[in-house]
């Protein structure tokens, strides 16, 4: 049993160095947000739930692109889904969501 923190990143991770400050888990994937704006995915990707135009299963984090002059206020995660709320350029905020190997166009 420990009751401290290790580091279980290995060589070449995206997220090695980074501070993850939000962190969210679906069905059988997860969802990390870095302090700089990135998203990483990692786990299942049968339905595309992981954002990369794949279907394939990633057990090291990986991490998509996003619209342009967007940033990430907010990450979820579902059964086979992600949802993130995105900002564009200071305006109010959208939601977008991943699924079937797409970030799909926003919605008000």
């Amino acid at each position: 049993i420990r009751n401290q923190p290790i580091q279980v990143l290995s060589s070449g991770n995206p997220m090695q160095n980074k501070t993850i400050i939000s962190i969210s888990a679906g069905g059988y994937h997860s969802l990390a947000l870095s302090s700089d704006g990135l998203i990483f995915a990692w786990g299942d990707n049968q339905n595309g739930q992981l954002g990369d135009g794949t279907t394939i299963q990633r057990n090291q984090p990986i991490s998509f692109p996003l619209p342009l002059n967007s940033s990430v206020k907010s990450i979820g995660c579902g059964e086979n889904f992600n949802i993130l709320i995105l900002e564009f350029n200071q305006s109010d905020p959208e939601i977008s969501s991943s699924s079937s190997n797409r970030l799909s166009d926003s919605m008000s």
